[in-house]
């Protein structure tokens, strides 16, 4: 009897290993195994880039790049077919900068806690030179990307494929990474970094030095004095093989080497006409790669612009009437009706004098990107400029042409399918692909194979949401009020807790891992 039942065992035991490994669960299996291999458009309008249109034809996505596109491609057995009768099919929208997309609890000074000063001893007379107040230009934010689908998606359904996540904060607050909004981790989805230094002259919390616009400016140009000495004080210790004093090792001032060698552009936040022009003059003084972010009155400094060929990244997020302003005099109301006609009108100004711009969508509200657009366009720009601003100008001003922002064989898939023309009203935004990965914009829920699907479902207005059923889940119970010695209580307590082509992964970390 026991002789049998080791039999059994011993026959039963290979049998279950086999049947288990032959049944295992779909949930269990890696979601990119179950997408498609490859996708076709077939039959569509496709607007390769600004100005230049297919009335009739395909489009075929392999291993995230477009593998082919014309109107005599055969379609592979192995694709996904969409229909595209009906349907145009644009590059994705390059969204050219905001500061979403990064954790800033890591943004931090990496060259350590500045030197102890006496001031009961003696006074300080001068300001002390490693005064880093505002000064990080060595925060990359690829270092820190936090790339939450909740955020992400309303901006996709819009049309959007890449974003340029920047740094704020500071007179120099860091270097831009341009991501892929695929929904990948972010070593796969960074399209380039670093793309810009951002920096601004405004004010930074703290009541200690700079305060006023002049201490500003000053703090900002002894910054780039001080990254340019000590480049000429490293470059001569090289030169005479590294003997004699060491020169300081300052990671904040040698992450303004790029800047000032003239490899790395810089972005400079100004918008009236003063603070351009203030922008310019800085970057003249410096020899820097200026480009203008914000420019809500560039159009008064478009002479220098187009003179010194600075590219601008135009805000979308414009100015509305208040809910009062009816109330104020007819003067002040006509006069702010003015202002708000110029800053629409900007773009339509830089155009004809020839300036290169692109949008940013920093401060805007997802559900007003499309209006505002339209605005644009009402006030003089012509429609193939703004999709240009969105996608392939975008692209050349930020540095990703060979990748995004136009649609060719070779280049990565972003490509954003509507059923009209992008601009109007009632176009629906039907699919988009970021890198190759499709989402279906108009799915209530997940499609199958995870990874890259859209977890939130927008809510009216644009503001997303979890997947629940307004009419069926239950409102939740508000507590009863504390006792103000029971609410007092649980306050204190709470008190105390060349790039065409399949995309490296990212290259800092492939260099890293060579060194």
């Amino acid at each position: 009897m026991n002789t049998r039942r080791l039999r059994f065992a011993l026959f039963s035991a290979p049998l279950g290993a086999l049947l288990a490994a032959l049944f295992v669960p779909v949930s269990a299996q890696n979601s990119s195994d179950l997408r498609p291999t490859a996708y076709a458009i077939r039959d569509a309008r496709v607007v390769a880039e600004a100005g230049t249109v297919l009335p009739k034809a395909t489009i075929v996505v392999r291993d995230g790049l477009i593998a082919a596109v014309g109107p005599d491609v055969t379609v592979p057995p192995d694709a996904l077919v969409t229909e595209g009768k009906g349907l145009t099919v644009y590059p994705g929208f390059v969204d050219a900068g905001s500061a979403r997309g990064f954790d800033a609890t890591l943004r931090r000074s990496l060259g350590g806690p500045p030197a102890a000063e006496d001031m009961a001893a003696d006074p300080l007379v001068a300001t002390k030179p490693d005064n880093r107040k505002g000064v990080t230009p060595e925060f990359a934010t690829q270092t820190a990307l936090k790339l939450d689908e909740e955020a992400v998606a309303p901006w996709r359904r819009v049309g959007f494929t890449a974003h340029l996540v920047t740094p704020d904060g500071g007179y120099f607050s860091g270097t831009s990474t341009l991501v892929s909004l695929s929904g990948s981790v972010p070593r796969d989805a960074i399209l380039r970094a670093p793309v810009a230094l951002h920096a601004r002259f405004g004010r930074v919390v703290g009541g200690e030095y700079p305060v006023a616009l002049m201490g500003v400016i000053a703090h900002g140009r002894q910054a780039m004095l001080d990254a340019g000495w000590l480049k000429r004080q490293w470059a001569a210790y090289e030169a005479r093989g590294k003997t004699g004093k060491r020169p300081a090792a300052d990671p904040c001032l040698e992450a303004l080497w790029p800047a000032l060698d003239g490899k790395l552009p810089v972005a400079l936040e100004a918008d009236s006409a003063d603070e351009i022009h203030r922008a310019l003059d800085f970057a003249a003084e410096f020899k820097l790669k200026p480009m203008i972010v914000g420019g809500r009155s560039a159009w008064k400094v478009v002479d220098r612009l187009a003179k010194e060929k600075v590219p601008v990244v135009l805000r979308l997020d414009f100015a509305t009437a208040p809910e009062r302003e009816a109330d104020l005099p007819v003067r002040v109301r006509e006069d702010r009706e003015r202002v708000r006609k110029e800053e629409v009108a900007c773009a339509s100004v830089l155009h004809k004098a020839g300036v290169p711009f692109a949008f940013t969508t920093q401060g805007l509200a997802v559900n007003r990107f499309r209006e505002n657009v339209r605005k644009v366009i009402a006030a003089g720009l012509p429609a193939d400029v703004a999709l240009a601003a969105l996608t392939s100008t975008a692209a050349d001003i930020l540095g990703v042409a060979p990748q995004v922002g136009r649609i060719s064989k070779g280049r990565s898939a972003h490509l954003v399918v509507c059923d009209g023309d992008f601009d109007a009203s009632a176009t629906k935004y039907k699919f988009a692909f970021a890198d190759g990965v499709r989402f279906d914009l108009e799915a209530a829920t997940p499609p199958a194979g995870g990874g890259g699907s859209e977890p939130i479902v927008p809510k009216k207005g644009g503001r997303p949401r979890p997947m629940t059923d307004p009419d069926t889940t239950p409102a939740p119970k508000t507590p009863p009020p504390l006792r103000p010695r029971r609410q007092k209580a649980r306050l204190e307590g709470a008190a105390d807790r060349p790039r065409i082509g399949t995309r490296p992964r990212s290259w800092s970390m492939l260099s890293a891992r060579s060194c």
